[in-house]
């Protein structure tokens, strides 16, 4: 029994790290994509916001997938329908996202980079329990 237990903490210490690895280049990718939108193409904070955030999301559902949870093949009906529940949850999280990189920009008067980097620390660890829920199933 403890073996088994030490067994199934291995494992979720392992996905944990992967999790944090994928997130991390994911956030780097999604800030990198925010920079160029608003100072190469001059597109608001917050639609720079949007598009940035959009597109790491669906890069990090895929890499979540294969290398964080290892979720063996899946029939694409079943594949298209947790995709989709991925991007409604984190939709959700744009949304709190979006507003709080607004009221520390805005009301706070806060650098819009840094906002940025509160954002995402505040809302990473929600995140690793409510993405694992919907790509791998309640376990």
């Amino acid at each position: 029994m403890a073996r088994y237990v030490r067994a199934q903490m291995k494992k979720k210490f392992i996905e944990l790290i992967k999790f944090g690895i994928i997130g991390g280049l994911m956030t780097l990718f999604s800030f990198g994509l925010y920079y160029v939108f608003i100072e190469w193409l001059s597109i608001n904070y917050i639609f720079a916001n949007i598009i940035s955030y959009t597109i790491a999301v669906i890069v990090s559902y895929f890499l979540n997938e294969r290398f964080a949870f290892k979720v063996k093949n899946k029939n694409n009906t079943e594949r298209i329908k947790k995709l989709l529940q991925f991007f409604m949850m984190k939709l959700v999280f744009l949304g709190v996202d979006s507003l709080f990189l607004i009221a520390l920009v805005q009301g706070i008067g806060i650098n819009k980079y840094i906002g940025k980097i509160i954002t995402t620390i505040v809302l990473t660890a929600l995140s690793f329990f409510t993405s694992k829920i919907i790509i791998v199933g309640k376990k």
